[in-house]
C-alpha cells in the first residue's frame, strides 16, 4: 500500500509528557496519527460500529517514526484515503494539517516535510515553462529577471498604466528596462480599470516598443473565488496576456493546480507567476518549504520563495542561509518525477538599488527574478529613471562589476546620485560578511545545486 508521509516538528504543552492523557512524544504522536485515521471515535464507541484492527491495517495512519532529541514524528497516511480527482490537496491539507495540529497537549506543530509515494508524484504535472521557459520567453540568460510591480488602488485607468507599464520597459533602452510588468495580487477587475481594458492597453503599449526594447511579459493577476479564475484567465489570455498570477494560499493549491493544468492541455507556454500573500497566516502549521513544493508540483513558474531583511549580522548570515535552502527547494531534481521542471524563485518587498549585489552574491546564482515596486515607481526621477537606474545595476552586479561604492556610483550622472541620496539607496557592501554566509550555508548542505 503507498503512503504519504508527512514529518511534523512538535512541541507539548509544558508538564504534559508527565500528565494523565499523555506520557510521552510517542503518545501524542500516535494519538496524531489516530486523528488523522478515524478521529476519536474508538476511544469512546465499540466495535459494533467498525472493525477497529481493519481500519488501524487498512486505511488508518501509522507512526513510523519518532525523534525526541529534535522533536520530531513522521506519520504515514494511506494513499487510498485521498481521493486524487475530486480530493487532492485540499483533502490532503485538512488531513495532514487540520485537527490533527490542534490537540489538547500540543503547544505547537507544524508539518516540516511531505512525501508523495510515486503515483501522485506521476499525476502532477508541475511547471508549464520553468526557470529555462521563462528565460526564453524573456529573452534573458545571464542575470536575475526584473518584474515591475502595479500596485493597486492608485485609481489608474488602463490607459494610465498602459503609460507606466511602457516607460518602465523602455527604462534606458534595450538592456535597461524592466523584463516584466506584473499585477499586484490585489488588483483584479476594479471598475476604473477592468482586466480585459487593462491587458489589452498594457499588451498594445509594449508591442509599440517591441521592436527597441525586444519582447515584454505582462503577468495578470486572476486571483479569484474557484469558479472564476479559470475563466478569467481564459478572458485574459485572449485579450493578450503572457503570463497569469496566482496568490496559491488565497485561492488553493487545487486552483493553481487546474488552471496549469488547462494551459498545459492547450499546448500553450504561459508561466503562471505565484505569490503566497497568505505565508504569515499558513507558517504556523506548514513550513514555507512544503508550501513552495507543494506550488511547484501544481504548476508555479515563478514563486516568491523570501527576502531577508539587511539588518544585524547573526540575523542575515541565518537569514541568507536558509534563502538560499529556499531556492534550493523550487530547483532541486524530485525522485520519480523528472517531469516536473524547476521553478524560479523570486524576491521582494523593500528592494532598492544597493540591495542588488549582496543579494546576487548571497544566492550565488542568477536564477532568480527581481520584483520591485517602490525601488523602481518610487525614484525621485520618475519610474522610467527608476527602471533604468534598477537595470543598469543588475547588470553590473551579474558580470561582477561591482566591487565597492564606488563602482556603484560611477554607474550613475549627478541627478542620479542625487535621486539615490535622497531616497537612501546606498551601497551594501556585504563582501566581508560573505565568506561567513558561505560557510553557514555550506555547513547546512544550502549551497549545493
Amino acid at each position: 500500500m503507498d503512503y504519504i508521509r508527512v514529518t511534523y516538528a512538535i512541541r507539548l504543552k509544558a508538564g504534559s509528557e508527565s500528565g494523565a492523557d499523555v506520557s510521552s512524544l510517542e503518545a501524542e504522536a500516535a494519538a496524531m496519527a489516530r486523528e488523522g485515521s478515524y478521529g476519536t471515535w474508538t476511544d469512546t464507541v465499540g466495535g459494533e460500529i467498525f472493525n477497529e484492527e481493519q481500519v488501524r491495517a487498512d486505511v488508518g495512519a501509522v507512526l513510523e517514526h519518532v525523534d525526541r532529541d529534535t522533536r520530531t514524528a513522521v506519520i504515514a497516511f494511506p494513499e487510498k484515503n485521498f481521493d486524487w480527482e475530486w480530493g487532492q490537496l485540499t483533502l490532503v491539507l485538512n488531513t495532514i494539517a487540520g485537527d490533527i495540529l490542534g490537540r489538547r497537549n500540543i503547544e505547537d506543530a507544524t508539518v516540516i516535510n511531505v512525501d508523495f509515494p510515486q503515483s501522485w508524484l506521476q499525476r502532477f504535472r508541475g511547471p508549464t515553462s520553468g526557470i529555462a521557459g521563462v528565460r526564453q520567453l524573456t529573452g534573458v540568460r545571464d542575470r536575475p529577471l526584473v518584474a515591475f510591480s502595479i500596485k493597486p488602488r492608485l485609481g489608474l485607468t488602463p490607459e494610465q498604466l498602459a503609460l507606466l507599464a511602457k516607460a518602465v520597459a523602455v527604462g534606458g533602452g534595450r538592456g535597461e528596462g524592466v523584463d516584466i510588468i506584473e499585477d499586484d495580487e490585489r488588483l483584479l477587475n476594479p471598475e476604473y480599470c477592468p482586466v480585459v481594458d487593462r491587458v489589452r492597453a498594457i499588451r498594445s503599449a509594449l508591442d509599440e516598443v517591441r521592436h527597441e526594447v525586444g519582447t515584454k511579459l505582462y503577468s495578470v493577476n486572476v486571483s479569484s473565488r474557484p469558479e472564476k479564475t479559470l475563466e478569467l484567465a481564459q478572458r485574459a489570455l485572449e485579450a493578450g496576456a503572457d503570463a497569469l498570477k496566482i496568490d496559491v494560499l488565497a485561492t488553493g493549491f487545487s486552483v493553481l493546480h487546474e488552471v496549469a493544468e488547462w494551459v498545459q492541455s492547450k499546448g500553450l507556454n504561459i508561466p503562471i507567476f505565484v505569490y503566497p500573500a497568505l505565508y504569515t497566516l499558513y507558517e504556523r502549521s506548514i513550513r514555507r518549504e512544503v508550501i513552495l513544493y507543494l506550488a511547484r508540483l501544481c504548476g508555479a513558474d515563478v514563486i516568491y520563495a523570501g527576502t531577508p531583511s539587511f539588518a544585524g549580522r547573526t540575523d542575515v548570515i541565518d537569514r541568507l542561509a536558509r534563502l538560499k535552502h529556499l531556492h534550493h527547494v523550487l530547483k532541486r531534481p524530485i525522485p520519480w518525477a523528472d517531469h516536473i521542471k524547476d521553478t524560479m524563485p523570486s524576491v521582494t518587498a523593500g528592494l532598492g538599488l544597493g540591495h542588488v549585489n549582496s543579494m546576487l552574491k548571497a544566492v550565488g546564482h542568477p536564477d532568480f527574478a527581481f520584483f520591485v515596486g517602490g525601488g523602481i515607481a518610487g525614484n525621485p526621477l520618475g519610474p522610467q529613471a527608476g527602471a533604468r537606474m534598477f537595470m543598469r545595476v543588475v547588470n553590473a552586479a551579474s558580470k561582477g562589476h561591482l566591487k565597492s561604492a564606488d563602482d556603484y556610483l560611477q554607474l550613475f550622472g549627478r541627478k542620479e546620485a542625487e535621486a539615490i541620496e535622497k531616497v537612501g539607496w546606498r551601497f551594501h557592501d556585504w563582501d566581508k560578511l560573505l565568506s561567513c554566509i558561505v560557510f553557514v550555508a555550506d555547513a547546512y548542505g544550502f549551497y549545493s545545486g
